[in-house]
């Protein structure tokens, strides 16, 4: 049977354009454009080009602007990582020539919000559904009214900004407001239970710390959770509440299915009990599906092993194993004088994770030494993986003693 050379250029257009998809901007309009005929009229009928504007690139971003159409252009991200630089030469023409009928998502890395004002204003159609601000400058009350001005003219399904706790004395929230994606970086707790009540298509809350100021008053008692807070996901990245002003947070969301925690601590204290979290779990959050959490708190240990049994017993219940399938891995790290108490699989842990680490997994007895990043390991991955090139930088190997039983190495 005779072997048919198939070439990129004789599959259909649409999935070409599904390959462009995954290929950068760059590539494309200043490499596979210029190839051929056909080359050129496939780049010039793509329209989901996505734009990356990053000063530390040395890339023609005066070529590819003027190759592109706007109305072809559904996402920028705008990154400007030195103030001496500005893009206004380059992009401020690009928006000034409108169409933009199909730009989706905006991220913007700067601190010239009059710039990312001007930028908005240029985004004529409701197209857009994504917005992400970072921003360092001080400057609270001037994003705040960009902020609620955006959200009153675009349908807005997601939102970050990294303002401090300060922009939420000007912010705004209309009340048609679409938002359904919310990134902060802190605010009080009062305005926890604000953006709440007044965000009714939020499901997804994500921030790094909620704060609770002494001046919020009455609002530390819990405030009868409406049953329409239609909050199904939840995520603290650097927790620093106690134990009951986290579980105060959570009698605000009834019908939470995720929720993700993490907390670094310098005690051990009742966050790290599995028998509170099955009560509290029980008794507030029937709904509850998936619960992520990587918790930690500086110690001192006679030994690698200390701990780990003690740790890991109260997630070893019914409620935990069978009911929730919730799996949890108590560690000890080689290099660092730590404790981590944390759920298998993790997703995006923002922490040194993959430190050589002691661990002793919820769902069996045996003792493990294993480096890889915690991000990486999924609960089911219980295979024995044992490399001789690493085995040298392991100084700490000695450590194992005859008395440990079922103990494996993982890399």
């Amino acid at each position: 049977m005779a072997i048919t050379n198939i070439s990129l250029l004789t599959l259909p257009v649409e999935l070409i354009h599904l390959i462009f998809d995954f290929c950068d901007t760059r590539s494309i309009v200043l490499s596979f454009r210029y190839a051929c005929k056909q080359c050129y009229t496939l780049v010039e009928s793509y329209d989901r080009f996505s734009l990356n504007f990053d000063s530390n690139s040395t890339t023609d971003y005066a070529t590819i602007c003027r190759t592109i159409q706007p109305s072809n252009i559904v996402s920028i991200n705008i990154s400007n990582h030195y103030a001496d630089r500005n893009e206004s030469p380059t992009l401020l023409p690009l928006f000034a020539r409108g169409q933009w009928t199909r730009l989706r998502s905006l991220t913007y890395h700067n601190d010239n919000i009059d710039n990312l004002e001007y930028i908005l204003q240029c985004i004529k159609s409701n197209c857009l559904v994504s917005l992400s601000i970072h921003s360092t400058t001080y400057q609270c009350g001037k994003i705040a009214a960009l902020i609620s001005s955006v959200l009153e003219r675009f349908n807005l399904g997601k939102l970050y900004m990294n303002s401090t706790v300060d922009i939420f004395r000007y912010l705004q929230w209309p009340t048609s407001c679409t938002l359904n994606h919310l990134e902060i970086h802190t605010c009080y707790y009062s305005d926890y239970v604000l953006i709440l009540n007044q965000l009714c298509y939020l499901k997804t809350f994500v921030m790094k710390n909620c704060v609770m100021n002494v001046s919020d008053g009455d609002a530390y008692s819990p405030s009868n959770a409406k049953l329409d807070v239609g909050l199904i996901s939840l995520t603290i990245c650097e927790c620093t509440l106690p134990r009951d002003s986290i579980e105060l947070l959570l009698c605000e969301t009834p019908l939470l299915r995720h929720f993700k925690l993490v907390c670094h601590r310098t005690t051990f204290d009742s966050i790290f009990d599995g028998l509170d979290w099955e009560l509290f779990i029980r008794n507030n959050l029937p709904a509850l599906e998936k619960f992520e959490f990587f918790f930690s708190y500086r110690c001192k240990r006679p030994d690698p092993f200390h701990g780990l049994s003690s740790g890991i017993a109260s997630f070893q219940s019914r409620f935990w194993l069978e009911e929730k399938h919730w799996f949890v891995v108590a560690a000890n790290p080689i290099k660092l004088p730590e404790f981590w108490l944390y759920t298998r699989p993790l997703s995006n842990i923002d922490y040194a994770t993959s430190q050589a680490r002691y661990e002793l997994a919820s769902i069996n007895d045996g003792y493990r030494l294993i480096a890889r990043p915690i991000d990486a390991i999924s609960h089911t991955d219980l295979n024995v993986v044992c490399r001789q090139n690493h085995l040298d930088s392991v100084t700490d190997f000695a450590l194992f003693s005859t008395t440990k039983c079922g103990c494996t190495i993982d890399f």
